[in-house]
């Protein structure tokens, strides 16, 4: 029929399920009906809804809908939207270690690639190191030396208003342990933290460092070191090897238990 087109976007549209669908039938067939101008485009988290839910649809041609794969963020893009929403927020750019970021962006892209959970623990863990600067500002002791002789400024004795310190930068163990206290259980497995036992990454952590000190002349092992030989080992045996971030987030797990 004559007229605009009226484009209809529903999202989350999963969330009107009912006993016999008949909310959702009737929205996918409002576009088949004689003269509709309307134009559907639901959204929803799960690629079969159609065929699970309305399974009426694929009888006919003109009520079967087009689906769109939209594939979750991987590791870089995940790690450049959460880059691109610190420089626009206008905060300290390094208030997010980047190797925090990119151990972030590594284990959300492996486990949901849901950005929604990746901003949500970058916030927790901003807001966390931020309560815990000020606490340290509110329990640090005023010494002498901050303090100005009364002659010199008559007013309240300070020379210059004294500054807040700016905030803390969120690291891997502030990340880590956002994801341990909130989320648990999915994203705890994913870092290796669920259970008792030792993930394979770490295992082969442990073996890198022992093959060192087992060859080395030295007492001490370097990082870039120990990091060079876990990478050698890992392309060795075929398995995925971990970037600087992650192989100090694994030592960090080695350590604290």
């Amino acid at each position: 029929s004559k007229g605009n087109m009226i484009l209809l976007v529903l999202d989350e549209v999963d969330q009107l399920e009912s006993k016999f669908q008949d909310v959702l039938y009737t929205i996918f067939e409002w576009p088949a009906l004689s003269g509709s101008r309307l134009s559907l485009v639901g959204i929803a988290n799960t690629l079969d809804l159609t065929d699970r839910v309305l399974p009426r649809l694929q009888v006919k041609e003109i009520h079967r809908p087009t689906l769109l794969h939209y594939p979750p963020y991987n590791k870089q893009q995940i790690a450049e939207i959460i880059t691109k929403r610190l420089e626009s927020s206008g905060v300290d750019k390094d208030v997010i270690n980047p190797r925090a970021i990119t151990f972030l962006a590594g284990k959300i892209s492996a486990l949901t690639g849901d950005i929604r959970k990746a901003l949500d623990i970058c916030r927790r863990a901003v807001e966390q190191v931020e309560m815990n600067a000020r606490k340290q500002t509110l329990l640090k002791p005023v010494s002498s030396k901050t303090l100005c002789s009364p002659s010199k400024s008559p007013h309240k004795g300070y020379k210059n208003p004294k500054q807040l310190p700016k905030i803390g930068q969120v690291d891997l163990p502030h990340i880590m342990r956002v994801i341990n206290q909130v989320y648990g259980g999915k994203l705890k497995t994913s870092l290796g933290m669920g259970n008792g036992s030792i993930p394979t990454q770490q295992k082969i952590m442990m073996a890198s460092l022992l093959l060192l000190v087992k060859k080395g002349t030295g007492k001490e092992v370097t990082l870039g070191k120990l990091i060079q030989t876990f990478t050698k080992v890992c392309k060795k045996r075929g398995l995925q090897t971990s970037e600087e971030g992650e192989c100090v987030a694994m030592m960090q797990g080695l350590e604290s238990r």
